[in-house]
């Protein structure tokens, strides 16, 4: 277990009476000195308590700098063991990049701690897992691998003070030039570097304020739904000879009927499913949502027995999807296009391939406005605080257009 103390050595005192104060790490029985570059006389260091005594002139400012410094030291550690890594002296001596000769053994000393950007990059990950969904904390890894990637193949030591509009065009060139993302996906991982380093300017880790220029690409998306008889075709397949598509189905329609997102539906417990609602609190925004149960809804609980089957993971289930909609026959030819910096490429694929367990929340919002419920009564439903947020997700059919105008003004 690692544990970290602060300490004086007493026989070690300087020509003005004072001390220097040191952070000992221990892991494992092993141990290693970091100093804090910060001193003070004995008779006011409070040893029991590890910190400066009430005495000392200024003991609040330094007492916070001292638990910021022994924090520092605490976060390369927790990061480890987030990342499966057995925090060893020799690997936070390591990470702490300022070995001396005969650190590790006592009364070796280290300069200051300086965490550097990808470490700090991880404990924000780790100080605000609670507030993120799964697929999000996911993504954030897949843009540390990616600016690690652009670090390594670019030579560009990545550093706070060189994250200015340059690093960002750059940066933009080589997602969209070599590794051929669409502008939506480099958008992604812009708007998760940002709100990294949003955090690390409210800790105070960050001094510059370059990334709220940064350029963030994007495209309009090809919204995929469900229509009517897409649905009700998928829901009353003969699936008895596949019950892994089965249950996928089910998981899938019940997502269709409801609105929910799949990290809600894999949350979702019995207590939360109350006479004709559902009741329960977001993931994503902790907002408490009630929704009423459709006749869909109800055929997928009854025939579980007041459940609905286990979630998979996403990815699983995407997988899945694909498959299921390849069975049942959705398979209309969709064009596809990318837009990636200036370029733009477009190829048919079929329905299926584009079927994902978003394309359930998109068939619920598109569908329930198809059906004429308003667009207000599907925000309370879906959790939406704007409509313009909301309308993201539709794609009403030319048909639909047509059916809706001639019923409004020819009836």
């Amino acid at each position: 277990m690692a544990t970290t103390k602060l300490l004086i050595r007493e026989n070690k005192i300087n020509s003005d009476g004072k001390c220097v104060i040191y952070i000992r790490y221990t892991h494992n029985e092993k141990s290693f000195l970091i100093s804090t570059s910060e001193k003070i006389a004995p008779e006011l260091w409070d040893a029991k308590n590890q910190k400066v005594k009430k005495a000392y002139r200024g003991f609040t400012s330094l007492n916070d700098t001292l638990e910021s410094k022994v924090e520092e030291v605490n976060v390369i550690a927790r990061v480890a063991k987030q990342q499966k890594i057995d925090p060893t002296v020799e690997y936070v001596k390591e990470k702490l990049a300022a070995t001396q000769e005969g650190a590790g053994q006592e009364g070796a000393a280290t300069e200051p701690v300086q965490l550097d950007f990808f470490t700090l990059y991880e404990q924000f990950l780790v100080e605000t897992d609670a507030q993120k969904a799964k697929s999000t904390i996911i993504q954030h890894r897949t843009t540390i691998s990616h600016l690690r990637n652009f670090q390594e193949a670019k030579k560009y030591k990545i550093s706070f003070e060189r994250l200015d509009t340059a690093f960002n065009e750059k940066f933009l060139h080589y997602l969209i030039k070599d590794k051929n993302f669409g502008n939506n996906t480099v958008g992604k991982y812009i708007k998760n570097l940002k709100a990294f380093l949003n955090w690390a300017t409210d800790k105070g880790y960050n001094a510059t304020l370059h990334h709220r220029k940064f350029k963030k690409p994007k495209a309009a998306v090809s919204i995929i739904y469900l229509t009517r008889k897409e649905l009700d075709l998928i829901f009353g397949f003969d699936l008895s000879k596949k019950k892994k598509l089965e249950r996928v189905r089910d998981l899938f329609v019940f997502e269709c009927a409801t609105g929910l997102r799949y990290s809600d539906l894999c949350n979702l417990k019995l207590e939360n499913i109350k006479n004709d609602y559902i009741d329960f609190t977001t993931i994503k925004t902790g907002d408490r949502l009630l929704v009423p149960l459709t006749s869909y809804a109800r055929q997928i609980l009854t025939k579980y027995e007041g459940s609905i089957p286990k979630a998979i993971s996403s990815v699983k289930m995407n997988k899945y999807l694909k498959e299921l909609g390849q069975v049942c026959g959705i398979d209309e030819p969709i064009q596809q296009v990318k837009i990636s910096g200036g370029k733009r490429t477009e190829k048919a694929v079929p329905k299926y391939t584009l079927i994902t367990t978003h394309t359930a929340r998109r068939t619920f919002i598109t569908q329930s406005l198809e059906r004429g419920i308003r667009p207000e009564v599907i925000m309370k439903i879906t959790g939406h605080k704007d409509i313009k947020t909301m309308m993201k997700y539709v794609k009403i059919t030319d048909n639909v257009v047509k059916s809706e105008m001639l019923k409004a003004w020819d009836s």
